[in-house]
């Protein structure tokens, strides 16, 4: 039975643990009040500065809360290795969750301890129904309206990065006033997520429409990203579409493609879906393609200037052409 008293919150989505980790907070102090709640960073946080948190009585109330942020990611290990060793012994009256931004290192020993006697929460990043379903609550919430396909085009156009989200949402419904949130507010006014734009981008070839990969194109090299970061990005998931392409061939589970390529559940999940629209020689035409383009924009063949990016636009949109040509 894990202790009552012992939580770890972790996971990509941030927002929705920290959230979480601030109701915690408000409803802890609505009970026994803020002088008894103590918040650590994990870079700073030192084992004395633990043993004088948890075992220090409360002072005027029966609990006290501790919340530490990223220890397993940021604190020194001869810390996190002597915080374990107390864990099993910390005061009942102690409630003490850490709160990570990452997926920790399995292999550490305080993550060890935790798994044994903690209640550990994984925040998932939010994708399909889930999402759009958080976008129509949310957008309730703050008094706005939106159907069913804007909410999924939302989702669509920003992901799951809920803080980005939470912003954009803000902003439409500012606009609408109280009118259901037209499409053409969520194209025009919303922030487009690198990630999901490059997504949207595969899902494209695969099906071999150009008029839409071509316009996924020409709103990821408007989006204000970083030219050289957004072609990194694309290399990058092609090779990882190659990966899993090769796996699935393999006949491997979805379990043991992540413990081998070791990337977010999320991505390996995208990546088998979008695999199945590719042959496997048109995967690694692209891939090459694609690396050829990148070689030829680093060396200067590929002229670009900081305002622009032309020549690098009309190789790429060749070879969306060129792919999306019917076999």
């Amino acid at each position: 039975m894990p202790q009552a008293n012992l939580h770890l919150f972790y996971g990509e989505d941030t927002y929705s643990s920290w959230h979480k980790s601030q109701y915690w907070k408000k409803e802890f102090e609505k009970k026994f009040g803020d002088i008894n709640v103590l918040m650590f960073d994990g870079e700073k946080l030192t084992y004395g500065d633990f043993i004088e948190a948890v075992d220090s009585v409360p002072f005027l109330g029966e609990k006290k809360l501790v919340i530490i942020r990223d220890f397993l990611r940021d604190g020194k290990d001869d810390d996190q290795k002597s915080i374990a060793e107390k864990l099993p012994d910390i005061a009942d009256f102690s409630l003490v969750v850490f709160l990570e931004q990452e997926k920790p290192d399995a292999r550490t020993t305080l993550f060890k301890t935790l798994k044994k006697i903690a209640t550990l929460q994984e925040f998932d990043p939010l994708i399909g129904p889930k999402l759009t379903a958080w976008i129509q609550t949310r957008v309730q919430e703050r008094g706005g309206r939106i159907g069913m396909r804007e909410a999924n085009q939302l989702a669509e156009t920003v992901g799951p990065n809920l803080w980005q989200m939470t912003q954009e949402i803000e902003k439409l419904t500012l606009y609408a006033e109280g009118q259901p949130i037209p499409s053409e507010a969520i194209e025009s006014m919303t922030s487009p997520n690198l990630s999901t734009s490059i997504f949207k981008l595969t899902d494209y070839l695969g099906q071999k429409n150009a008029k839409a990969a071509l316009k996924t194109l020409d709103v990821l090299l408007e989006s204000g990203e970083e030219i050289v970061k957004s072609m990194f990005m694309i290399v990058r998931h092609f090779r990882i579409l190659i990966q899993v392409r090769a796996c699935m061939e393999q006949k491997m589970e979805k379990t043991a493609i992540n413990q081998k390529l070791k990337e977010h559940p999320f991505v390996i999940m995208t990546a088998m879906g979008q695999s199945k629209n590719f042959k496997s020689a048109m995967l690694a035409k692209t891939y090459g393609k694609l690396l050829a383009i990148d070689t030829n924009m680093k060396s200067g063949k590929i002229h670009m200037t900081a305002g622009d990016n032309t020549e690098l636009r009309l190789a790429l949109e060749k070879l969306i052409v060129e792919l999306c040509r019917v076999e």
